[in-house]
């Protein structure tokens, strides 16, 4: 363990130094092969992206169509986004242009990999995931201790059941939620929360441009009671409520309505709650508290947590299992602090 800490530090280091030295010959040739030996996982993903149509819509916009039919839109890249885009195209699918580079990494890492389904293989192994996302390390086949046969049961358990519920806690831009919607069907109840502003516009604009009706978008924070809040965020991503979950660099807020979960489901009518996905970077425990007499009533829930954020010095994985157990849940906290909860069907 104490050898591959120093090897990521020292990885990201490099990293910073090379991408943000002026974009000569050599370090960009030394930047591709960089990024090449690093993110091996990711590279390899986005030579072979399901992508068939790239694009900059009229309001420039850029956007994806996956080889299924989906269209995606996104956000445009950074300038190290862009970086890494000359660094790396003559490696990756030739569809992906520079403006939609971003959206491409999106693709492979909230539609192709959904946060949402633990259950998935990512066919990369696991020290070749970097620049993928914390979830991806953190999937079922990478849990240790597990006998063969209780890896497969939480594969059953936690593969998604057509017809049945999704609630999806933090949406982002619905990447993930149009993806487990493939597995529940066309009329499944499906709730994607997202209080972003701008993440909600993109939302909302991909499940119109996939003809999802069956999605209710709901522009909303998940807290303990209803209220107006101020919410830190980065940009897009790494949105939270609280304090000192992110870093204060870069950091700005908006306002946005708050909301509890019970009284969400309340409002759409959702009451037996089948697959559940929560990423809100902090507000975790208010959203489980808010669930847990739905969660207590369901016949057959499945909910998947990013608990590896730290609050009040502890990990939210540490808050949230006692609370689920309470519902009458069975919970499975990994080494990096995904909790899988989930209630056996009788």
């Amino acid at each position: 363990m104490f050898p591959s800490r120093i090897n990521i530090v020292l990885a990201k280091h490099v990293e910073s130094l090379l991408s943000k030295n002026p974009p000569g010959f050599f370090t960009r040739l030394g930047f591709a092969a960089f990024c090449r030996a690093t993110k091996p996982a990711l590279v390899s993903a986005l030579a072979n992206a399901p992508l068939s149509e790239t694009g900059v819509a009229d309001d420039g916009v850029p956007y994806v169509v996956c080889s299924d039919g989906t269209r995606l839109f996104g956000q445009p890249p950074s300038p190290i986004e862009r970086r890494y885009y000359h660094a790396l195209r003559k490696w990756i699918h030739p569809a992906i242009s520079e403006e939609t580079f971003r959206v491409a990494v999106d693709v492979v890492l909230r539609y192709q990999f959904p946060h949402a389904l633990p259950a998935i293989t990512v066919p990369y192994k696991r020290f070749q995931r970097r620049g993928f996302h914390k979830q991806h390390k953190d999937m079922i086949t990478d849990i240790p201790g597990l006998s063969r046969s209780e890896r497969e049961h939480l594969c059953r358990r936690f593969t998604p059941q057509f017809g049945e519920s999704f609630l999806d806690i933090g949406a982002y831009m619905g990447y993930g939620t149009l993806r487990v919607r493939q597995f529940l069907g066309k009329e499944a109840p499906i709730i994607a929360i997202e209080a972003h502003p701008g993440n909600t516009s993109l939302l909302r604009r991909n499940i119109e441009a996939n003809g999802a009706t069956n999605i209710s978008i709901v522009p909303r924070a998940v807290w303990k009671e209803r209220t107006m809040l101020r919410m830190s965020t980065k940009g897009r991503q790494a949105n939270t409520l609280l304090d000192g979950i992110v870093s204060d660099s870069d950091v700005h807020e908006v306002k946005v309505e708050a909301d509890t979960v019970s009284n969400i489901l309340e409002e759409h009518g959702m009451r037996e709650l089948g697959l559940i996905s929560i990423t809100i970077n902090g507000a975790e425990p208010e959203a489980v508290k808010s669930l847990k007499p739905f969660l207590a009533n369901s016949r057959s829930p499945r909910l998947s947590l990013a608990g590896w954020y730290l609050r009040d010095g502890k990990r939210i994985c540490e808050l949230v299992e006692p609370i689920l157990r309470e519902a009458g849940l069975r919970t499975l906290v990994s080494p990096l602090g995904r909790v899988l909860a989930w209630k056996e069907s009788k």
